[in-house]
């Protein structure tokens, strides 16, 4: 069954005549929820051009409090922090804060020698591979394990439809 644009919406915020927001969500969520794919639907000189939070209609991971920030670029600061172990392996953990109208994170490592992020080695085809790339929605924390000595890059992007922004640490073994 698809997604019903007319009716389907659980709160509307018609305040301005050019932006309507529909936050489209299963039963009655609170606004603070990230359950919610928000539609917003501009109208311009009588024509109308409908956006969706993270480009996609089924991403039901935004805030109905941070509808409006979900369409513009990503401000403030993620403030990235770090802590790492070498013993008994090398090891990262890696987090940041949530920004409003940001449910998507990206975070990039990398250095010479990666392991997966469950612990595991890069073998086969990816043996050669210098960085490593998870995809987070509504998380702010990284785990990553790494093979030896050596200095390593993690940037963590966050990515809206209005834009991103990004924050990078580099560690040192």
């Amino acid at each position: 069954m698809g997604l019903d644009l007319a009716n389907g919406w659980v709160r509307q915020d018609s305040s301005s005549a050019s932006n309507i927001y529909y936050g489209y969500a299963f039963g009655n969520p609170a606004d603070t929820d990230t359950v919610y794919a928000i539609r917003l639907v501009n109208t311009t000189a009588g024509v109308q051009t409908v956006k969706w939070t993270n480009n996609d209609p089924q991403s039901y991971c935004s805030s109905w409090s941070g509808r409006t920030y979900s369409f513009v670029a990503p401000s403030g600061s993620l403030g990235l922090t770090w802590s790492t172990s070498s013993s008994p392996n090398y090891s990262g953990m890696f987090s940041w804060s949530g920004l409003t109208g940001v449910s998507k994170y990206v975070v990039t490592v990398t250095g010479t020698q990666l392991l997966n992020q469950d612990g595991s080695a890069l073998v086969g085809q990816y043996a050669y591979q210098r960085s490593y790339t998870a995809n987070y929605t509504n998380q702010y924390v990284h785990y990553q394990g790494f093979l030896g000595t050596g200095s390593y890059t993690v940037a963590v992007t966050a990515i809206n439809y209005g834009g991103s922004t990004a924050a990078t640490a580099t560690v040192t073994f």
